[in-house]
């Protein structure tokens, strides 16, 4: 089926476009090409991915990606997107896209295709729904301004931890050197740990290196570790936006199951954000699995909701 449109393969200089799409279709900040550079260039080599621009006469319109999610450990479930600007919500290139995706994917005999978008992007939503698209996982996004942020009145949270003999401390103060053999682990099972309606890809502790601690927004002083003794039990990390220094991103915060309920998250979070109001940060975004606990710390913390970002799936 002829659409109009011409999609063609994705290149190096697309990247900054590609950032500037994505930013317009979540009504969001910019995240800086060079991550989604990054994401690209340290994604396994074993894993299907295809990403490209689609054009009209007089330009492009659109970014997509199709193949393999290198979060989901499933090689039958495949990630879809189509990234078109708010402004020009008319046009009909989700449907050219999504059917090109499909054609694509077929000999591959996928058993689902997935896909995600915030609820305030009604077009894009009604898209998905309309292409036989169903809700599967939720996440509510929050945002705190931090110069609002008053440490002082969480200070008790972080005696409190300290009291048990929990030491709270950044990457960057542990004088260990072997600081990420034994913080992968722990990561590891972090992450394995969040609510999400797929079993998650972990990586190996070269890849972890590469694609996480590698990135060019890693920040050993904006990681915050607890440990009881020489023991790793729990983090909290974020990401300052290279494009605009004064924002940042919380990432994964979470503690060891056999420490957890004793106030350790809080802590965690209050000490990095202390340290990311000192550094002049004055806004800060993080998303939570909708019956994720540490959405409720968040907004104990003074973050406020923002529209959700829900992932849907087409089963084929």
């Amino acid at each position: 089926m002829n659409f109009g449109f011409t999609i063609r393969d994705f290149e190096e200089s697309d990247y900054p476009l590609l950032a500037a799409y994505d930013a317009a279709a979540y009504d969001d900040d910019l995240r800086p090409p060079e991550l989604w550079k990054h994401d690209d260039a340290t994604r396994d080599p074993g894993l299907f991915f295809r990403r490209h621009v689609v054009e009209v006469t007089g330009g492009p319109v659109a970014c997509g990606c199709f193949g393999h999610s290198d979060w989901i450990d499933d090689p039958d479930r495949y990630w879809f997107q189509i990234l078109v600007p708010r402004d020009r919500e008319g046009i009909a290139v989700r449907d050219a896209y999504l059917q090109f995706a499909l054609d694509s994917l077929a000999r591959r005999h996928p058993s689902a295709v997935l896909s995600g978008m915030v609820e305030s992007y009604e077009a894009h939503v009604r898209f998905l729904l309309d292409q036989g698209f169903v809700e599967i996982h939720r996440e509510h996004i929050s945002r705190l301004q931090v110069t609002d942020f008053v440490p002082q009145d969480f200070g008790t949270a972080v005696a409190r931890v300290e009291a048990q003999g929990i030491a709270l401390s950044t990457l960057a103060d542990l004088d260990e050197g072997d600081w990420p053999e034994r913080l992968h682990p722990v990561y590891q099972r972090l992450v394995a740990d969040q609510p999400a309606p797929d079993p998650p890809r972990l990586d190996t502790l070269a890849e972890w290196l590469e694609g996480v601690i590698g990135s060019p927004d890693f920040e050993s002083s904006l990681w915050v570790v607890a440990r009881d003794g020489e023991d790793i039990v729990g983090l909290s990390q974020a990401a300052a936006n290279s494009a605009t220094p004064t924002l940042a991103y919380f990432g994964l915060t979470g503690v060891d199951r056999n420490y957890r309920r004793r106030g350790i998250a809080t802590a965690l979070k209050v000490e990095l954000l202390s340290i990311l109001k000192d550094r002049g940060i004055v806004r800060i975004d993080t998303a939570n699995e909708e019956n994720n606990p540490m959405y409720r710390i968040n907004l104990g913390l003074g973050f406020v909701p923002r529209p959700d970002w829900v992932m849907y799936e087409r089963k084929l």
